[in-house]
């Protein structure tokens, strides 16, 4: 009997669908059970829902800026420009999350779309939007500040030459760190959303689903499923320890630096940002789309 040429996955024969070839999961060991246990946890804080962390980060940006100008701090390595975690990751925060979430992004794309190397593109226009508002906003503050200040020292007009004198430039600093920070934090929450439900591959590939495909396509599912999964498994912690990185500096950032309105300003610009992307921009017909939407779906 000829299966029914309309469907959206080729398949040879209705035999083939009722009894789809099984694929029976590797022996488990110690380490599989404690990757399991590990990336399981590294979920349930990647996962948490994103209007949750942004009435979070919002309380901490005020309580945190009030709490810093009604009651003096003690001084702590944290909170030092020159500490380590500073000077070599936040100062490249976007560094580490472009490249972190774009390798998320081309590995879950790949086997999502069984691989699909145009549909992989398209999923990673939302990295290029990302940093041309980086790029904007960085530059934009760094323009506002210096069109709004002046040096301690009266003869010095820039604010370049007015720090290599060694004196103080006074402007409206809105809070990069803030931004940058929020900007990072609230795209790896929308990002790490390809990787939910990302289990019932198992009954994809075993003929458990829904999602009809000719053994072929089901075996190289399997294959990639297979070779790219380790990698995405250790990108998720990598992922997660950006996630608590960036917010514990966030955090310290409320507490030590910057102004209450130049905080908030920044905080609120990466909020608005998130907004305009993937409330608006990425629900239209006209942009890359919502992560993981277009592939495989998991429902």
């Amino acid at each position: 009997m000829v299966a029914n040429k309309s469907s959206k996955w080729n398949f040879s024969s209705n035999e083939e669908i009722k009894h789809p070839k099984k694929f029976l999961p590797g022996p488990t060991t110690p380490a599989n059970v404690l990757t399991a246990i590990v990336v399981t946890v590294c979920r349930r804080y990647l996962f948490i829902d994103v209007t949750v962390k942004i009435g979070v980060y919002t309380l901490i940006v005020i309580v945190g800026s009030l709490f810093s100008d009604l009651f003096p701090l003690p001084k702590i390595y944290m909170a030092d420009k020159k500490n380590f975690f500073n000077v070599y990751f936040v100062k490249y925060s976007w560094g580490w999350t472009l490249m972190m979430v774009s390798l998320f992004i081309v590995m879950t794309s790949f086997v999502r779309s069984v691989g699909d190397k145009s549909y992989v593109k398209k999923q990673l226009i939302r990295m290029a939007v990302a940093t041309f508002w980086w790029f904007i906003c960085t530059s934009t503050f760094e323009y506002i500040e210096h069109m709004t200040g002046h040096c301690t020292l009266d003869t010095v007009k820039a604010k370049h030459s007015c720090y290599k004198a060694g004196h103080i430039w006074l402007g409206f600093d809105t809070s990069g760190h803030c931004f940058l920070l929020v900007h990072n934090l609230l795209l790896i929450s929308e990002e790490v959303k390809a990787y939910r439900g990302w289990n019932k591959l198992h009954d994809i590939i075993n003929g458990r689903s829904g999602t009809h495909m000719d053994d072929v396509k089901r075996d190289k599912l399997k294959t990639m499923h297979d070779s790219y999964h380790p990698y995405i498994k250790i990108i998720i912690v990598w992922l997660t320890c950006l996630v608590f990185l960036w917010e514990t500096m966030f955090l310290l950032t409320t507490l030590y630096h910057h102004t209450i309105i130049e905080k908030v300003a920044g905080t609120f610009i990466a909020i608005i940002i998130w907004f305009v992307d993937y409330q608006v921009f990425y629900r239209s017909n006209m942009s890359p789309g919502l992560p993981g939407q277009g592939a495989i779906s998991f429902k």
